[in-house]
């Protein structure tokens, strides 16, 4: 790791370089599920691909229903290791595992709102299953339902004004949903069979959930409209198949089932082709990491120049400014040690890192210089593109116009 102090006016700032993984391209989050394969029920997250298992929680009590947050920085999840089920909240890389409720009574299936202000969970605090929601710091816990059925398992829409769940209010279980405040309930399956984990797409247009509806002893996934038309099964497999989620672009759904002979996360296309079997060691309960919108950002490559003319053969620096604007504060948001620039915006770190107010407009912008060969940049490249993340995890890309010269 190299330190780079540089001075700006009266300001110094020193900036730790450190070779940081590359931004990647893939968006298409990480999963997390439960597993078993020592016989303790704890948390993972792997790739969507399945690869990269990896082992979050290390408890002997029984660790279940991760969720994700909004901004894929947190996962919130019950577990029992205090006694009785609570909701708590760590870190995505499994630090800082924290309590959130505090309740003798049971508390599961946490759901975070949009926002990331906001989790729903269900709770037994009244004797059965509620829907309550609280603040993300655990506080302010208040009842939504009030009803005599067993209300459980919430799911909040995506533009954060409803909440699906399930409930035994009519002879069997149905999916219903609601205002966010708890008025407004709706029932949107009718079947006599169970229906019940109900998940919104994205974009929330439809919701996916689970169906005992083709047989007693069979669950299937089902995916019908946002009002509750359109029912179709996507699964149609002689298997239990249950807890499907969406990916973060939609395209995607996983869910657990005993197929192979003991319960394992899949994955398939949204229209309930490509079953891919994920883990192998045992799994369920899988959540898909959303993943943020990036962040476009404005960047000038050497600065004050038009056209930007390059040298791919040169031995020395190409100066980029990452500009701070009305949206993005370059100097404040940008975390130095992920930005990767060239062709792709993955291929070289910078060499040296400044503040300074570059397009001379009031604002501190962020100075970056690059060894050109690191870049990647050849003749004919028309553009080059920087990409990084905020402190706050969000993905950042910008992209300029460049002319290459010296190339015959």
């Amino acid at each position: 790791m190299a330190t780079q102090t540089v001075k700006w006016g009266s300001l110094c700032v020193a900036f730790l370089l450190s070779a940081a993984p590359a931004v990647s391209d893939e968006l298409d989050g990480k999963i997390a599920y439960i597993s078993s394969p020592d016989g303790d029920q704890e948390i993972y997250v792997m790739n969507a691909d399945g690869s990269n298992q990896t082992r979050l929680t290390f408890n002997p009590a029984a660790d279940s229903g991760p969720a994700w947050s909004p901004d894929g920085l947190k996962i919130a999840f019950t577990s029992n290791r205090d006694g009785n089920e609570e909701i708590y909240v760590m870190n995505a890389d499994g630090s800082g595992q924290t309590r959130l409720t505090q309740n003798a009574a049971d508390d599961f299936s946490p759901a975070w709102s949009p926002d990331g202000q906001m989790i729903a969970f269900t709770s037994s605090r009244d004797g059965k299953g509620e829907i309550y929601v609280m603040n993300a710091d655990g506080s302010n816990a208040t009842n939504l339902t009030h009803h005599p059925a067993y209300d459980a398992e919430p799911a909040w829409s995506p533009d954060g004004t409803k909440i699906a769940f399930h409930s035994n209010r009519t002879p069997d279980n149905d999916i219903y949903v609601m205002n966010v405040d708890g008025t407004g309930v709706t029932q949107l399956t009718t079947h006599r069979a169970h229906d019940h984990s109900a998940d919104w797409s994205p974009d929330g247009s439809k919701i996916i959930f689970t169906s005992f509806r083709d047989s007693s002893s069979n669950a299937e996934i089902y995916v019908m409209n946002a009002d509750g038309s359109g029912q179709n099964n996507l699964t149609r497999r002689n298997a239990n198949d249950l807890s499907p989620c969406w990916s973060s672009d939609g395209t995607k759904i996983a869910f657990h089932s005993p197929r192979s002979g003991r319960h394992e996360v899949y994955v398939m296309n949204a229209d309930g082709s490509g079953q891919t079997q994920l883990t192998n060691t045992g799994g369920g309960h899988a959540d898909w990491q959303r993943i943020p919108p990036v962040i476009d950002v404005k960047i000038d490559i050497k600065l004050g120049e038009r056209p930007n003319s390059i040298n791919p053969r040169s031995l020395g620096r190409i100066a980029v400014a990452l500009l701070t604007t009305e949206s993005f504060d370059a100097a404040t948001d940008a975390d130095a040690n992920t930005v990767r620039f060239g062709i792709v915006g993955t291929e070289a770190a910078p060499v040296h890192v400044a503040l300074d107010d570059a397009d001379m407009d009031g604002d501190i912008d962020l100075m970056l210089h690059f060894s050109t060969q690191e870049t990647g940049i050849k003749c004919g490249n028309t553009a080059a593109t920087l990409t990084g993340e905020t402190f706050a995890g969000r993905k950042i890309r910008g992209t300029d116009a460049i002319n290459t010269v010296g190339c015959k």
